[in-house]
């Protein structure tokens, strides 16, 4: 699966001298990653001799060279008493591209597994690429290297020929979920941005829930946002950048009331599209995104009952499931893991996570042998009263982070769908060590051309 991309490689180092053993010694792992077409030949200093012991990377990463998508763990071994364990690398790209960020390999002892943080580039080619850092198991600092990309035009350079669901997809869970209401104590709102922030940060999937007025509603919590909104706010963006597409799932607000007489519901989404049609990719197939570039495809999550049956049907979708397949009426497959009513124990964040990187998995091993499957993969999470949306992105976001740094590669996961998608850590001070782009970045950098 996924895991076959990652290169990992170990060198012994010879010995260097006693003073460097004095101490006890932490063992650390340092991890780096091309996550980008181009080969590049790393560098280092460290700051201080007295921070490390023997293995250390001026030692295992000097003039190591990393091809496209691919990297390398080294051992790095602390000395138990110092604050910080400071070192510079220098990254020389083979197209003359050269970046600098100095990194503290003490981190990978010091802070929480999966826990990340901003890594600040210099040099002359700087603004060219991002650079994210987050510690995995075994006390791994993880190094990613990825070319910056627009934001706002990513699907631009991607083949006409490509099927949407060949494509890495940002996107968000309850979309339009902003607002609280004196009831629900935290547990409504699940992004900080609205979705004119969200297209321009790169998501390009939306999960729309409409009530009987197709106001966007979060359970019983209105949102103070209208269809008419959600429609004027796409179209808006896709005028301003025609090689882009929007995936929408509609879906009632309260699906088990609306499966009890689906057809107003479904009749009044129906006439609402039909107002602003040729903004509407509303074919029951799979498109190429040449075919619906400039526009809004359809995912129906709401069952049609007797109004025109429009879109793609994935209506048929267990609730809080971890993991279900499906084949609509015209021979859909879609994949989903959506298990939201969980993760208030560590056990049920460590079955989350596991579910999260099944179904990556699962994306990443069919890519080839069925093309044509939609994989939904929802990261978010919500259980009232112990663990709001908020809390449990803080969990997961940095963990589906770390699987995207340490597995550099150019094939479909299908969508990622998180809460607080520009997600910043709130315990890291000062708060600009957070990197609000991080995620989204290197979500797209999976669809990236294999050469520069």
């Amino acid at each position: 699966m996924l895991k076959r991309f990652a290169l990992v490689c170990f060198v012994a180092v010879t010995s260097l001298p006693a003073l460097r053993s004095e101490a006890a010694t932490i063992a650390t792992r340092l991890g780096v990653y091309n996550n980008s077409p181009k080969s590049f030949t790393t560098t280092v200093t460290v700051k201080d001799d007295s921070d490390w012991q023997e293995q250390r990377p001026d030692d295992n990463f000097n003039s190591r060279s990393l091809g496209p998508l691919s990297g390398s763990v080294q051992p790095e071994d602390l000395n138990s008493g110092g604050g910080t364990a400071l070192f510079e690398m220098t990254i020389a790209f083979e197209d003359g591209d050269v970046v600098s960020f100095t990194a503290d390999q003490r981190n990978a002892a010091k802070l929480k597994q999966y826990e990340a943080r901003k890594l600040a580039l210099s040099g002359p080619s700087a603004s060219r690429y991002i650079a994210s850092q987050v510690v995995l198991p075994n006390k791994t600092l993880a190094i990613s290297v990825t070319p910056r990309q627009n934001l706002s035009k990513w699907m631009a350079p991607v083949s006409d020929e490509t099927l949407i669901s060949q494509l890495t997809i940002p996107g968000t869970h309850d979309s339009g979920s902003l607002h609280e209401d004196k009831t629900s104590f935290g547990f409504a709102k699940t992004q900080d941005s609205n979705l004119t922030e969200q297209l321009r940060l790169g998501v390009r999937f939306f999960d729309i829930r409409l009530n009987k007025d197709l106001k966007v509603f979060h359970g019983r919590v209105d949102q103070h946002l209208t269809f008419a909104d959600v429609i004027r706010t796409c179209v808006a963006f896709l005028r301003r950048n025609r090689k882009e597409t929007i995936l929408m799932s509609i879906n009632a607000s309260e699906p088990k009331e609306n499966a009890k007489n689906p057809t107003p519901f479904a009749r009044a989404v129906y006439n609402a599209i039909l107002t602003g049609k040729t903004f509407w990719a509303l074919g029951e197939q799979v498109p190429k995104l040449g075919d619906v570039r400039e526009k809004i495809v359809l995912l129906r999550r709401y069952p049609a009952g007797s109004a025109p049956e429009i879109g793609i049907d994935v209506s048929d979708w267990p609730d809080d499931t971890r993991y279900a397949t499906r084949t609509n009426p015209a021979g859909v497959t879609y994949a989903i893991q959506d298990h939201w009513k969980c993760c208030a124990s560590s056990v049920g964040k460590t079955h989350k996570r596991d579910e999260i990187l099944a179904q990556i998995d699962r994306a990443a091993g069919s890519a080839e042998s069925a093309p044509g499957t939609l994989y939904f993969n929802f990261i978010s999470a919500n259980r009232p009263p112990l663990a709001n949306p908020r809390d449990n992105a803080e969990t997961f976001n940095p963990y589906l982070l770390g699987i995207l740094v340490r597995l550099p590669a150019r094939v479909r996961l299908g969508i990622l769908a998180v809460d607080f998608v520009e997600w910043e850590q709130p315990k890291i001070k000062p708060p600009e060590l957070n990197d609000p782009n991080a995620l989204v970045q290197q979500i797209i950098s999976y669809n990236l051309a294999e050469s520069p």
